[in-house]
């Protein structure tokens, strides 16, 4: 086995570990009960939400210094996540039942083994990073609201 193939391996290996830590809550597509559940499985040490234009931003701060933040639309679903920081998040907890695709894209042959990113109609995920420098966001292109934008709510 060549070593591009050790590390594919491993990469898969690590995102199923993440998925195996703890249950999935509901989360990325869900309603907006599922921010509170998903805080809970995170161990979040501080949280605050803030009203944007159309939508909510409920920022989680969590203990490795990681910051999640959910988006809400008007009607209270969940449409986007994101998170950075020094430690990659449950990403389980935080995609749910989109979590599966993440891995098949980690099994899939790509270029950049820092990157996996998943491009589809309806899901889109961005997650990379190196050790102590991890950021990502996923969102459902169809629920985003007008004018969105995750640099605009990033600090």
């Amino acid at each position: 086995m060549n070593r591009k193939a050790i590390f594919a391996a491993g990469a898969v290996a690590a995102l199923a570990a993440l998925g195996a830590s703890a249950p999935a809550g509901a989360t990325l597509g869900e309603p907006l009960a599922s921010v509170a559940s998903t805080r809970s499985q995170l161990r979040a040490v501080s949280a605050k939400t803030a009203q944007r234009a159309g939508y909510r931003v409920h920022e989680s701060t969590l203990p490795s210094g990681t910051v999640v933040r959910e988006y809400t639309d008007a009607a209270g679903l969940v449409f986007a996540v994101s998170w950075e920081g020094p430690f990659q998040p449950n990403l389980k907890a935080l995609l749910g039942s989109h979590f599966q695709r993440l891995q098949a894209a980690g099994r899939e042959p790509h270029p950049d083994h820092r990157r996996l990113a998943v491009r589809e109609p309806q899901l889109v995920i961005e997650s990379g990073g190196r050790m102590r420098a991890f950021r990502g966001q996923a969102y459902l292109p169809e629920q985003t609201p007008a004018g969105f934008s995750f640099e605009e709510n990033a600090q």
